[in-house]
């Protein structure tokens, strides 16, 4: 599963190889690297203000909408179909465990 720390991680390495890539005067990143996820929202969106317009903005987009949606819903990491599973034998193992369904 994937953690917020690997997320800010992703979005700072990815915001750095845009800000190489832009070193044009226009071009005006912040400086600070905040990992607080009301202060990364305030930089991704920064960031998203600052790309309209230009090749990166989707991508700019999406990150702003992914840090927008973790500090609305929290963070609900990244369920792969395995992790599904387990999450159901776990919840099947209680069960029995508890005596609630004794056929298992």
């Amino acid at each position: 599963m994937a953690t917020t720390t690997g997320l800010v991680r992703s979005f700072y390495g990815w915001l750095a190889r845009r800000e190489r890539g832009l070193q044009e005067g226009s071009f005006v990143f912040s400086k600070q690297r905040p990992t607080s996820l009301s202060a990364i929202t305030k930089v991704a969106r920064h960031t998203a203000e600052v790309l309209k317009g230009t090749a990166h903005e989707k991508r700019a987009n999406y990150w702003l909408s992914l840090f927008e949606g973790i500090e609305k819903d929290g963070w609900l990491g990244e369920l792969r179909t395995e992790d599904h599973c387990r999450l159901q034998i776990r919840q099947d193992l209680n069960e029995a465990i508890s005596g609630r369904n004794l056929a298992l």
